[in-house]
Order: structure tokens, then C-alpha cells, then sequence
């Protein structure tokens, strides 16, 4: 991973083809949060719910919460 001068991130094409998977499955989780939530279409707010979840679950396995 390669930062170029003007600040932006040039990816080999096999980090592409790595992070696409991860991406597909991060908007599908942040859609069906936002759907489940009362906010549908709002990728900003599912997002917020998928990561205080994953969180919130770490935190109830590791026996905080």
C-alpha cells in the first residue's frame, strides 16, 4: 500500500481484489442495520450500529458488560 504525493492510496490490484469482499460484506451489514433500525438507506447510521454491536459483543465475551 502506497501513498502518493498528493495524499492519495494507490492499491496493487490484488489489494483491490483482498478489501472487495470485506467492502461488499460492510455496506451489506451497514444496509441491514439501517433497515432493521428504523433508519432504511441511511449507510452512516448502520454503520454506527454494526461497529457499537461488534463492539458491544467483544465487550459481553470478554465478560465487561
Amino acid at each position: 500500500m502506497l501513498f502518493s504525493a498528493e495524499g492519495c492510496l494507490n492499491l496493487a490490484l490484488q489489494e483491490v481484489r483482498l478489501l472487495c469482499p470485506v467492502l461488499v460484506m460492510f455496506y451489506q451489514n451497514s444496509v441491514k442495520a439501517a433497515k432493521e433500525y428504523g433508519y432504511p438507506g441511511n449507510l452512516v447510521v448502520g454503520a454506527n450500529i454494526v461497529g457499537f454491536i461488534k463492539v458491544a459483543d467483544a465487550m459481553m465475551a470478554q465478560g465487561i458488560i
